[in-house]
């Protein structure tokens, strides 16, 4: 007599019992082998699953499951039309990350809170445990620690919030020239019907069942998951929900600008062109609020090693972009990459353009002397039209940022209150500029961008010469400074011979950091 099978609803516990260790050994097994591009990729292929990364790709978008990676994909589809890009994508591999990587492509991970992604993750997969998700999720994310340089990361969050951000700092860490989405109602809906689209065809099914297992919206899974939320803060191991929160925060720490390099705990971004930074200078003025854009050079650094609360303030920065050669070669040795330098004095001059054009306001704050008048003077002789006034010259600032005269002080504040510039440049120095915009960034409620320009009005007011082009090629603007200010010596030996020694012995680090703009 034959067996008769029984039907899926008629199964006994123990049969599904044993269905479900399987598939949670099966999870295990392929989480851990992921991490390996010769063993990933063939087993994605195999499957059936995803865009494999090859010679032909534009851009790898890859993350742990429900980190958003499907509108991504069609968010990135849809702002490059009618130019056609091919995207590596959905393989939910480290080792298809780390493929991108090695071969030099373009690479976006995407990355979620712990709590939101088990959560998400539980409702697609009811069979997994919280502890099965988030093992899985460190073995995602923590390979890609040691590669961290090489990719831009980019949270939930920002995807669905405004993921023309996202493509804007990978146009700036890749040198690529992809479109920047616009997060229209229109858009985004397009996004959402293509991806339900998808995954009817792909998976057919029940309705619940596609409202389960599609990534977006869903009031289905919305009504499961504050239940699912309880099981997992009752659930979770300590121990993994302390390594996956802090593995999240590492990689999501301070900003979103990837693969920023860190030095002596300070998060440095990355801009590879004139127009990205005009670009970002752009945002900030469009914007509504104070931004502070600081150079760090080597001496800042190494005074931000000495001194934890400055590395903080650093840290604080909406745009902080390295200067000085000692950077440049400690991340060429250190990683084996460039990273392009930004003075001060550069950053300061493409504001002041900026703000002309638009037809905004500048003040120059501090310099010796009547370098800012003359600063000012000479700007509206190169600019005319420009709006540009000086103050502060003669007022002492001490190191913490705070006039030592405070009648002194609030006068300086007032000054500036009364002609509304939307761009102050603040040449005192570091750490006394860093501190004295920290201090009084919300003191000047016009003012959209706030910079610490070092010696410029002294180089715009005649007192300095700046170094010819060929020094500045070739990293030796301290020469020519030791040159006409030979008292700099100290000075110049801690930032050419103590700090790369330093930097160097220091644990490699680098970091995501929020993008600017």
């Amino acid at each position: 007599m034959s067996a008769v099978r029984r039907p899926r609803s008629a199964r006994t516990p123990s049969t599904n019992g044993a269905r479900r260790a399987l598939q949670r050994a099966l999870y295990s097994a392929e989480t851990r082998l992921a991490k390996y591009p010769s063993l990933a990729l063939p087993l994605a292929r195999l499957r059936g699953e995803g865009e494999l990364v090859d010679e032909t790709t534009d851009l790898l978008i890859e993350s742990f499951p429900r980190c958003a990676s499907s509108f991504a994909v069609a968010a990135f589809h849809l702002a490059q039309e009618p130019r056609s890009v091919r995207v590596a994508h959905h393989v939910h591999a480290p080792g298809h990350a780390i493929a991108a990587i090695r071969a030099g492509l373009p690479a976006l991970v995407l990355i979620r809170e712990p709590e939101d992604v088990v959560v998400s993750n539980l409702i697609r997969h009811p069979e997994r445990t919280v502890s099965d998700v988030l093992r899985g999720y460190l073995r995602f994310y923590q390979p890609l620690r040691r590669f961290r340089d090489g990719l831009v990361i980019g949270t939930f969050k920002e995807v669905v919030g405004d993921f023309g951000s996202v493509v804007r700092r990978i146009n700036g860490r890749f040198g690529t020239e992809f479109v920047e989405f616009e997060a229209t109602e229109a858009n985004v809906q397009r996004c959402l019907r293509e991806i339900d689209e998808h995954w009817r065809a792909r998976r057919g099914g029940s309705e619940e069942r596609l409202e389960r297992i599609v990534p977006r919206p869903s009031r289905v899974r919305e009504d499961m998951k504050e239940e699912l939320r309880a099981r997992y803060r009752s659930q979770a191991p300590q121990r993994l929900r302390t390594r996956a929160d802090a593995l999240f925060r590492e990689l999501t720490a301070g900003s979103a600008e990837g693969g920023a390099p860190v030095i002596f705990g300070v998060r440095l971004h990355e801009r590879t062109s004139t127009s990205d930074v005009r670009r970002t200078l752009g945002a900030f003025l469009d914007g509504g609020t104070t931004r502070r854009v600081f150079t760090p050079n080597p001496e800042i650094l190494l005074y931000a090693r000495d001194h934890p609360d400055f590395a903080a303030l650093l840290n604080g920065a909406d745009l902080a972009l390295p200067d000085g050669a000692g950077i440049a070669l400690v991340q060429l040795l250190r990683h084996r990459r460039r990273v392009r330098r930004w003075p001060g004095i550069d950053l300061a001059e493409l504001a002041i353009r900026q703000a002309a054009a638009r037809g905004d306001r500048v003040m120059l704050v501090g310099g010796e002397g009547d370098a800012g008048p003359r600063a000012a003077a000479r700007w509206r002789r190169e600019v005319p039209g420009l709006a540009v006034e000086a103050a502060g010259s003669g007022v002492s600032i001490g190191e913490g940022g705070a006039a030592t005269s405070p009648q002194e002080g609030r006068r300086l504040i007032e000054s500036i209150r009364a002609a509304a510039p939307q761009v102050v440049l603040v040449a005192l120095g570091a750490p006394k500029q860093e501190r004295w915009i920290d201090r009084h960034a919300e003191d000047i409620p016009s003012a959209r961008i706030m910079v610490g320009v070092g010696g410029a009005l002294d180089v715009w007011g005649g007192g300095l010469r700046r170094a010819p082009r060929p020094f500045h090629a070739l990293g030796l603007e301290w020469l020519w400074r030791l040159a006409q200010q030979p008292r700099r010596l100290p000075r110049i030996v801690r930032a050419t011979l103590v700090f790369p020694w330093l930097a160097l012995r220091e644990r490699p680090a680098v970091s995501g950091t929020r993008d600017p703009a």
